[in-house]
């Protein structure tokens, strides 16, 4: 059955058979020297670590949406929810520029435009598309960062609650959710270590292998495709009233129209865009 968390890891996981088959390039004998490969395999180390991080962002917001279809009304929205989306407008303050008229007036424009968005949003407009606002990480998208972005939505521990899937079961070989959870939490946070130390070095001496590379692939493969399962199986319902509600026999059927493929030149134009727009500095 497709959703709209499965049409997210789709597209998540042709990005990284574009990014495998870049380190397929660069790691054949011959392929540039010594220099070269280390450049190579650094840039995708951060091409990755930004390409899961999207995908994240956009299956919390696949999440979020899916909670407040579910809502009738205002009323029904976690309070939690509301709280946040006032708390990241507060936080928006902090990052606002008077250095000169322009960023003056772009600054309080911004700040304007986000009022009026949570605000229409806060009073009952729940068509108010706040969630890339909304949604946003400040760190890396470690096991912590992660969970995160899903408790706004009033989904706790999505790292534990992926474990028990079968993508992470069979990638760990373990049955044991506890166990796979730990092997989770360690793998995640020593990758994001490694996508940190190739963005802060001075020189360009090392960098993860092509073997290692390959195995970090995979690795957040498996995390995509457990979320999908995951968040498919956990997402409300949307919510329909009842002069609203389709008869049983309904001939309507929606259908997901396939993505278009541009082929890996364009899913890597598009990651290599991705990487330019989250930057190299720390999170």
């Amino acid at each position: 059955m497709t959703t709209e968390f499965s049409v997210i890891y789709e597209e998540f996981a042709e990005n990284l058979e574009a990014l495998k088959a870049v380190v397929t390039a660069f790691s054949t004998p011959g392929a540039g020297s010594g220099k070269t490969r280390v450049a190579a395999a650094n840039s995708a180390t951060l091409l990755l670590a930004a390409t899961f991080e999207e995908f994240v962002r956009e299956m919390a917001r696949a999440y979020a949406k899916a909670v407040i279809a579910s809502c009738a009304t205002i009323d029904d929205v976690p309070m939690k929810f509301i709280k946040h989306v006032w708390s990241r407008y507060v936080d928006g303050f902090a990052k606002m520029q008077f250095d000169n008229k322009i960023k003056r007036e772009e600054s309080i424009s911004a700040a304007h435009s986000r009022f009026t968005l949570f605000h229409e949003f806060s009073l009952g407009d729940l068509s108010k598309d706040i969630y890339k606002e909304l949604i946003h990480n400040e760190n890396n998208m470690r096991p912590q960062q992660i969970n995160n972005l899903f408790t706004i939505s009033n989904l706790s521990n999505l790292c534990l609650q992926i474990s028990e899937t079968y993508p992470l079961s069979g990638h760990f070989n373990s049955p044991d959710q506890g166990k796979i959870h730990g092997l989770l939490l360690d793998d995640l946070n020593d990758f994001m270590q490694r996508r940190n130390d190739v963005a802060h070095a001075i020189a360009m001496s090392s960098s993860s292998g092509s073997d290692q590379l390959a195995k970090d692939i995979e690795f957040l493969r498996c995390i995509g495709e457990a979320m999908s399962i995951t968040l498919g199986a956990l997402a409300p319902k949307p919510y329909c009233s009842l002069e609203h509600a389709q008869p049983a026999t309904s001939p309507i059927a929606m259908q997901a129209a396939p993505a278009p493929s541009n082929g890996q030149q364009g899913m890597l134009a598009r990651l290599f865009h991705r990487l330019r727009a989250s930057g190299n500095g720390p999170h």
